[in-house]
């Protein structure tokens, strides 16, 4: 699973039917919060020009991603990933919990 880079979001659309309603996870442990919150307003400004409502969701652990997709099994329906130690580990996981709720990723 690899993560949607605001320029990914108009290649989705492109290659294939895009969600309306997406989540983007990352680490919750992230030690570059100015970074962090730039990345948030490019996803963001990307996913709304294709009319995307994008959900940040921060995980740490198994039990949070688990958390994550209950939460948001009825406000979602796709998913995208930061490509980044805890998350990358567990892309399978996380694919196997979108699609448990019906999410694409």
């Amino acid at each position: 699973m690899q993560e949607l880079g605001p320029n990914g979001w108009s290649c989705s659309k492109k290659s294939c039917r895009a969600p309306r309603r997406s989540a983007r996870l990352y680490q919750a442990t992230s030690n570059i919060a100015a970074a962090h919150e730039v990345s948030i307003k490019q996803h963001d400004d990307a996913a709304r020009a294709l009319g995307v409502k994008l959900e940040h969701i921060a995980v740490s652990d198994a039990k949070t991603l688990q958390q994550a997709f209950a939460a948001a099994r009825n406000r979602i329906n796709g998913s995208s990933s930061r490509t980044d130690g805890f998350l990358l580990r567990n892309r399978t996981y996380i694919a196997e919990l979108g699609i448990s709720i019906g999410c694409r990723s």
